[in-house]
């Protein structure tokens, strides 16, 4: 089967796709992308803006046929007879590359608009055999899980994976990673099978070291040197690693390093907090130990639960990185993939010396 489009139960061909008229801005960046990848023109993706204000990337068509011919390998995604599900936007990289591994396939996609909802809006006995999710999307597994486990084959990126979504995950019969990866490196440079994998492993020809800092290195087809990233990680055997944290988001507190991200897995983890409060770990200038941890919040109540933390982080030998006070802030903010810019954070306890 030649590669195919389906939109509301009409399918396309990706001529009749870019000719077609469409008022709605994601219909029309797919068309934009299917115009570049027709005239073998370049691709401009921009970083989550996380950390810092979003940065544009530059990248060929052929390094989107060798990013997805990678990662279809490496999933042994061989099949014109898949159907990829698009849910995600593509002028973010992870929908993107997703759109790039239909074209390489030669297989259908099914186009829906980006939401949170997404599981919903599935008919009981959908044919989709491969996606891509982040965890925001992700909200109503319980009540959909039969609907989801029929895609054979998931990727879930974009951010952390809680620990109360993992076990719904886990309950589900279907092949789901979590992936490893950046707008830099063209979406996913590893995977972690959930329920499997006792890490994140390299998807070849991509190779990555931790320099003495404990920055994850990466070497890909994408770059003539290896690329430096701000990410944080450690070896758990020889073939597998993990991410802690970035370099950005470090709090040194006393001379010790603490990772935010690490900080927020122990307690969802412990399920320190209600599951409805929203928070997150960040630093605060303090005038002994240079910075403190704190925990930021739109709640007061979250406050209540300080003593509860401080009593866990104790008992697991860690006391050292548990929040110290707790800062609340009303006007949370969030990049539109979901993801806290805790740099934004940061900025707004320093600006307003919070």
């Amino acid at each position: 089967m030649a590669f195919t489009i389906i939109l509301h139960k009409q399918a396309y061909s990706l001529q009749q796709f870019v000719a077609a008229s469409f008022a709605e801005p994601y219909l029309m960046r797919v068309q934009a992308f299917l115009q570049n990848w027709q005239l073998n023109s370049s691709f401009t993706f921009y970083s989550s803006g996380t950390s810092a204000q979003p940065k544009p990337y530059l990248f060929s068509k052929n390094d989107l046929i060798q990013s997805a011919q990678n990662t279809l390998q490496a999933l042994k995604l061989q099949s014109e007879q898949e159907h990829i599900l698009l849910c995600l936007d593509v002028k973010f990289v992870g929908g993107a590359m997703m759109l790039a591994r239909a074209l390489i396939l030669g297989c259908q996609v099914s186009l829906f608009e980006p939401t949170r909802n997404i599981l919903g809006l599935l008919s009981k006995e959908h044919p989709y055999t491969f996606a891509s999710f982040v965890p925001l999307q992700l909200q109503t597994l319980a009540e959909n899980l039969s609907l989801f486990e029929r895609i054979k084959t998931v990727l879930i990126g974009g951010t952390y994976i809680s620990p109360e979504l993992k076990a719904r995950i886990l309950l589900a019969k279907n092949r789901v990673f979590h992936t490893y990866g950046m707008t830099e490196t063209l979406s996913n440079i590893a995977l972690m099978q959930l329920g499997v994998d006792a890490g994140y492993w390299v998807i070849p020809p991509n190779k990555i070291r931790l320099n003495e800092l404990g920055q994850i290195c990466i070497q890909t087809p994408l770059y003539p040197q290896e690329f430096v990233s701000n990410d944080m990680g450690k070896w758990i055997d020889a073939t597998h690693f993990e991410f802690l944290g970035r370099t950005d988001f470090v709090i040194n507190t006393g001379g010790i390093k603490v990772h935010p991200e690490q900080v927020e897995k122990i307690m969802d983890e412990q399920q320190l907090l209600p599951i409805d409060i929203l928070y997150c770990i960040a630093k605060a200038k303090h005038p002994l130990w240079q910075e403190e941890v704190v925990l930021v919040s739109n709640s007061k109540i979250a406050s209540l639960y300080l003593d509860k933390i401080a009593d866990c982080f104790k008992k697991l030998g860690i006391s050292y990185a548990k929040p110290q006070r707790i800062i609340c802030i009303s006007d949370w903010p969030i990049n539109e993939n979901g993801k806290i810019r805790r740099g934004a954070i940061n900025e707004i306890i320093e600006n307003e010396m919070l």
